[in-house]
């Protein structure tokens, strides 16, 4: 069809007499319909019935029109439409005037026997009489077997029913007239009439005659469901509720390409190419490469080529294994408002959608999300079955995607809690998190509490708790935080590894294939050359000279550095091979995240900041429009306003760095990182020793590179070069307290308070080559990767699902939707307050920036210093407290699943086991191997973010003691203990969930099982998924253990399944051997105290409120204290345990509860009677049980407030003295009740304080060998004793 036909506006067109031609029926002049008789309406009855209808149209009227396509013919003309603008969609593929009139005559023949049958009072006896011209009304009599006559009445109206509705698609395929009510009507007939006819002439049925009819078909049940299949194949059966859908969101691993599609799809369903790419169809081209004859549609040539309708907006490519969809968005802005996106016809197509879902799509922008979606799903997880025709094919597809929509949409995403008599308390706790604050804020608005709940779980979500709509099988987008965890983690071990086996070859000299040690999965001839290096520089307190011929971890490092920055030493033919092939190596580990952040437009350029600009003007149009519509009160009047000011400041920033990068590049320069790119970490412990030598390089660097416009000028600044050169130094000083590279956080400082996400682009202020940075800028490789991958992997994966890396204009956005719609008092204010606080600080903590204070500040060098003191001097055995986690898998999984799918295959198949834990590894890195305090921060809170690089003594001391705690909680036994459970459960997590995948997608999962899942969030998109790879043989079954063979799964288009598999496996592990994530701690345990209140902070901002920490931010205040977090020391993995444990256990999600807590409890006896035989053996029982009730954790908070209660009490209250039980460790003394609020590092100093005010000489000296570090650690703890107890004559 041509360009005119296509641009015919429908709803323009105003009503007039119908074209009258030989097709046409007429009618009365006077439109008065004459008294008929009782024949006449039967006669019509009959032509309106499926057969007759089928009879006339395909005997009668069959073939009395020219079929050829005259393209010039307008359809949708004025003249042509009048009086049949209600039937406008059955005209978009006639094929020429002829065609068009034989279709209208159609409308017109059946309009007038149904104007004729509602003008007639004989009800249904004529539709009763025609029905007996209908076969299969006769179908059921000698089926229809029974002893009494209504018996063979019901089965046989049943079957007649059955059978006529199974009918019915056909005939409203020839009747576009028809009607839901009809059909009902005509099934309702048939089953009066069948049963009336079995009754009567129906034999008595036999057993056999039952069993080879009725039964083999799946019984009368069956029957009545295929009557309502055949109904939804035209009607559709949704939940309700609303659609609304984020392709971007939800399929973060296709891209989309907006533009003509040049592709049409036949009635098979297949996409077929134009013969040339504009409207005008001469021809398609089929599979064999020749083009196809259009004719008229008929059973041998199914072809049809009209633009209208067979033109496929939407067309989804691989490439390079990734999805590329093109899709055609003027095309589909233009179908929806001319309402051609929804069809009545039988056979939904590519380009329309069935009436029941295209009235839920509110906006032409919803429908290009819908189709596109539609595609991917049809591209990636939902393929035609074999046995299904094209009809059951899109009616399955329309389902499946409309009813994923409507599931994503509207959910109660809050923490399930509905505990009888402990909800109060579970919001309560749930509330301390930044997740539990956003979802439990708007509970009164479903639908606003549920978009708002989804984004802070597509921020930080670890899924381990149940939500309320994970329960129902709906799930969210995938977590930036679990990615950051997952795909950025094992990409940089990836490169570690290759990095560790070249300096093994640079120590040694050679290429001989490295040693590896199967527990740890680390290098462990990496790590014991390396710790030569640790043990020289741990406590170093000057700069070390290195010679250059040395071979060293620490040379080896620089060498690579000077290699990477450097083109002209890369390029060296005298370069160390195994030098070159690192560099190379750390070249291709930042390239992944150059592509990724290029991708997403993260650096500064002229492209990405007009872009932005244009979002910042949207949503000022958003907030004039809220102001102009009215109806809004003062207050929000007055908050919109400032939100409007704020919003127009940080557009106009963005404008005078676009305007300096076009006019003045020098000042602004675009930000690439280019093939010598390496993260610039600046020493700021070298900067503050020796700031001339700084400075004079800054000083060279300005004076030979001065700033010009964009034709060649030299610019005239307000600033000399020495004030360029302090302010510059002042700027990288704050950034490198803490440790801002290249501007990913953005640290803002103003006057004296740090804030991150100061700016929207990454951009280097200081475009100086590192090379001329030498003695400045760290060079230790490993740590650089380390650092990069926590900022800028975080940075990509919130910037994929918030825009930009700090989520400026969604917190902007979402501020302005909350004060539109729910802003009436001051409380009002807190609580948006609340909400968006809780996004940034959730950002925050994942950077490591929530406590802003200047590392430098004394109060938080001194509070990170205790911390790292007293977990060396207190931790020595917490390998034995850890033996409770053996209970945890028993608990999620059951002990016969840990036996079949863990200590099964690692005894009797070592092939298939290592098969498995290939998988593992792949999928889910440990962070214990990366990250030096991962295995800490399970047991101790905490992370005020310490710089780790610092020299001079006092940060050598300090920095000595942060740095001596990976390896520490190596030696302990800790990180290989935690890294041996993680694993463990992991073999059986990643079996379980494709096993339960399997299922959903077979519709033979339990409801259970799919809670399970969805609280992982693994829904039924990634289930069909998994099934597709396991139907192509990717994923494999061996010895009945499932083997996902991830590595294949991006070459079979599963990226974003492989995302949320492996999110779903972190997440698993995770909350079974609990470790703690930023979502689980408090702001207490950063050492920071939240203000949502305006009122609150404001009265805080005076000098004396910043003299005791508080700072004002945008919304509300923090009041930042290192010395806040102390007490929370030892409490991570209770806090973490209360929701992962207690709260996930309540809401049913573990199956094996009591099989688990048994374990976890005599786990923790065993732990105890390790860690002290001696003492153990001097307990009573009840003391045994007690104490490992308490050290199992099972009770989460419960299990530690009994200790506290007594300790604070001094032995008063609690469950020991309740039950008459003496204390274990003696009489309290007079401070004990101030250690709770103490916390560990601080008791230990009042034990040191009490014993020389009050004590005698043996508790001065046991309080000061408790103090001492590595004194319990379990190697040498009795040794340690006996040594120090005879030098102290102890």
């Amino acid at each position: 069809m041509n360009d005119k036909v296509q641009m015919s506006p429908i709803s323009d067109v105003k009503p007039k007499t119908p074209y009258v031609s030989q097709y046409l029926l007429t009618k009365n002049s006077t439109g008065f319909i004459k008294p008929r008789s009782f024949s006449s309406d039967v006669q019509d009855e009959f032509w309106m019935s499926w057969i007759g209808q089928y009879i006339e149209q395909e005997f009668i009227d069959n073939g009395p029109f020219n079929t050829t396509i005259d393209e010039t013919y307008d359809p949708f003309a004025e003249n042509n439409i009048a009086g049949y603008e209600e039937y406008a969609d059955q005209f978009f593929d006639v094929r020429n005037k002829e065609d068009h009139d034989y279709r209208k005559a159609i409308i017109s023949r059946n309009t007038q026997r149904r104007k004729r049958l509602d003008a007639s009072e004989r009800d249904m006896g004529p539709a009763l009489v025609a029905a007996l011209a209908d076969p299969i009304n006769f179908i059921p009599i000698p089926f229809a077997k029974g002893v009494a006559w209504y018996t063979r009445a019901a089965k046989g109206g049943t079957a007649a029913a059955a059978l006529v509705g199974a009918t019915e698609p056909i005939r409203r395929s020839y009747d576009p007239t028809s009607t839901n009510e009809e059909t009902m009507m005509y099934v309702g007939t048939s089953f009066i009439l069948g049963g009336a006819l079995s009754s009567v002439f129906g034999p008595r049925a036999s057993q056999e005659i039952i069993n080879k009819t009725i039964n083999s078909k799946g019984g009368k049940d069956q029957i009545v469901n295929n009557v309502n299949s055949s109904h939804n194949l035209t009607e559709g059966a949704l939940d309700d509720g609303p659609m609304k859908i984020n392709i971007r969101n939800e399929e973060l691993d296709i891209s989309i390409n907006q533009n003509r599609t040049g592709h049409v799809f036949n009635d098979d369903g297949e996409i077929i190419t134009f013969l040339d790419s504009i409207p005008k169809i001469k021809g398609i081209i089929g599979k064999s490469g020749k083009p196809i004859k259009i004719t008229r549609k008929t059973k041998k040539n199914k072809a049809r080529a009209n633009y209208s309708k067979n033109y496929a907006p939407v067309v989804v490519n691989t490439v390079d294994g990734k999805l590329e969809v093109v899709v055609d968005v003027p095309y589909i802005r233009k179908m929806f408002k001319d309402r051609k996106h929804i069809s009545n016809e039988e056979v939904p197509n590519k380009s329309s959608l069935p009436n029941y879902i295209g009235q839920k799509i509110d906006t032409d922008n919803e429908l290009v999300e819908f189709l596109i979606k539609k595609e991917v799903w049809r591209a990636k997880y939902l393929p035609k079955e074999i046995d299904e025709t094209p009809l059951q094919y899109e009616v399955r597809l329309n389902q499946e995607v409309a009813q994923d929509s409507i599931n994503r949409t509207v959910g109660d995403f809050s923490t399930d809690i509905d505990t009888k008599g402990m909800n109060w308390l579970l919001q309560t706790l749930d509330e301390f998190t930044d997740t539990g604050k956003v979802m439990h804020a708007y509970k009164d608005d479903p639908e606003f509490a549920s978009r708002v709940s989804k984004k802070i779980l597509e921020l930080s979500g670890d899924y381990g708790v149940v939500t309320r709509a994970s329960k129902a099988g709906q799930t969210v987008d995938s977590s930036a935080y679990l990615e950051h965890m997952t795909f950025w983690e094992q990409h940089l071990q990836e490169h570690l590894e290759e990095l560790d086996n070249l300096f093994v070859q640079y120590m040694k000299e050679s290429a001989e294939k490295v040693e590896s040690l199967t527990l740890s999965g680390k290098n462990i001839t990496a790590e014991r050359l390396k710790r030569k290096d640790f043990f020289k520089n741990i406590f170093r307190f000057k700069k070390r000279e290195l010679d250059p011929a040395e071979r060293s971890y620490e040379n080896f490092n620089r060498q690579v550095f000077d290699a990477v920055v450097n083109e002209q030493t890369f390029n060296n033919p005298k370069i160390e091979p195994a030098v070159k092939n690192a560099a190379l190596i750390t070249r291709k580990f930042f390239k992944e995240y150059r592509e990724q952040a290029s991708e997403l437009g993260m650096f500064a350029s002229q492209k990405n900041l007009a872009k932005d600009i244009l979002k910042r003007n949207a949503l000022i149009t958003k907030i004039d429009d809220a102001l102009n519509k009215g109806g809004l009160s003062k207050l929000a009047i007055k908050q919109l306003k400032r939100v409007k000011e704020k919003v127009g400041k940080k557009r106009e920033l963005t404008q005078e760095i676009l305007d300096d990068m076009k006019n003045n590049p020098d000042i602004h320069a675009p930000f690439e990182m280019d093939v010598e790119y390496i993260t610039r970490f600046y020493s700021r412990e070298a900067m503050l020793t020796n700031p001339t030598a700084f400075k004079n390089i800054l000083k060279g660097w300005y004076e030979s590179n001065p700033l010009k416009d964009k034709d060649g000028n030299l610019l005239k600044l307000k600033k000399t070069v020495d004030e360029r050169v302090d302010e510059t130094y002042e700027r990288i000083l704050g950034d490198a307290s803490h440790n801002d590279a290249d501007g990913i956080l953005s640290i803002k400082n103003t006057k004296g308070q740090y804030k991150a996400g100061g700016k929207p682009f990454l951009q280097r202020h200081l475009n100086i080559p590192n090379r001329l940075l030498d003695d400045f800028v760290e060079k230790d490789v490993f740590s650089i990767m380390k650092m990069y991958r926590q900022r800028m992997g975080l940075a990509i994966s919130i910037t994929k699902r918030f825009g930009d890396r700090h989520m400026d204009n969604f917190l902007d956005d979402l501020e302005v939707d909350i004060i539109t719609n729910k802003m009436n008092t001051s409380a009002d204010v807190t609580k948006m307050n609340r909400v968006l606080n809780a996004f940034t600080d959730a950002k925050d903590k994942m950077y490591g920036t929530f406590n802003t204070v200047d590392p430098s500040n004394v109060n938080k060098r001194v509070a990170n210093f205790l911390r790292n003191w007293t977990s060396l001097s207190s931790m020595g055995k917490v390998v034995y407290t850890a033996q409770a986690d053996l209970g945890r898998p028993v608990m999620v999984h059951g002990m016969s699943r840990m036996w079949s799918y863990w200590l099964k295959p690692m005894m009797e198949n070592k092939k298939l086991f290592i098969k498995m834990a290939k998988d593992l590894k792949f999928l889910a890195p440990m962070a214990e191997l990366t990250q030096q305090g991962a295995a800490m921060e399970r047991m101790v809170g905490g992370g005020m973010g310490t710089a780790p690089f610092q020299r001079g003594i006092v940060g050598s001391i300090e920095g000595g003691f942060q740095k001596a705690q990976g390896p520490y909680f190596w030696a302990n036994g800790l990180t290989t203990w935690t890294m041996l459970m993680k694993k463990m459960t992991g073999y059986v997590s990643q079996h379980r969930i494709i096993e339960d995948a399997l299922k959903v997608a077979n519709k033979t999962a339990t409801k259970d099982e799919i809670a399970r899942l969805a609280a992982l969030n693994i829904g039924k998109k990634e289930s069909l998924m998994i099934s597709n790879l396991f139907k192509k043989k990717v994923i494999t079954l061996e010895d009945g253990i499932y083997l996902p063979n991830a590595t294949a799964w991006l070459d079979n288009g599963a990226g974003q399944t492989l995302t949320k598999f492996r999110q779903a496996l972190k997440a698993d592990i995770e909350r079974t051997i609990i470790t703690p994530s930023p979502n689980d701690k408090g702001n207490m345990m950063y050492g920071v105290y939240r203000i949502d209140s305006e009122e609150v902070a404001n009265a805080f901002n005076n000098p004396l409120g910043r003299a005791f920490g508080f700072s004002k931010t945008d919304k509300g205040g923090k009041i930042q204290n290192g010395y806040m977090a102390l007490p929370f020391q030892f409490y991570s993995w209770m806090i973490s345990a209360n929701r992962k444990l207690m709260m996930s256990g309540l809401s049913g999600r573990e199956q094996h509860m009591m099989q688990g807590a048994t374990a976890m409890v005599a786990f923790a006896m065993w732990g105890d009677f390790l860690k002290s035989p001696e003492f153990w053996y001097r307990k009573s029982a009840e003391e045994k049980f007690l104490t490992a009730v308490e050290k199992s954790g099972v009770l989460a908070m419960f299990s530690d407030l009994p200790n506290i209660v007594e300790t604070m009490s001094g032995q008063q209250y609690g469950v020991r003295p309740m039950f008459g039980m003496d204390n274990p460790y003696g009489e309290p003394e007079d401070h004990d009740v101030y250690r709770p609020m103490l916390g560990a590092a601080g008791s230990n100093i009042a034990d040191i304080y009490k014993a020389y005010e009050s004590g005698d000489s043996d508790d001065q000296k046991d309080a000061i060998r408790r103090f001492i570090p590595l004194n319990n650690f379990w190697a040498w703890d009795r040794m340690f004793k006996k040594g120090y107890n005879s030098l102290t004559d102890r």
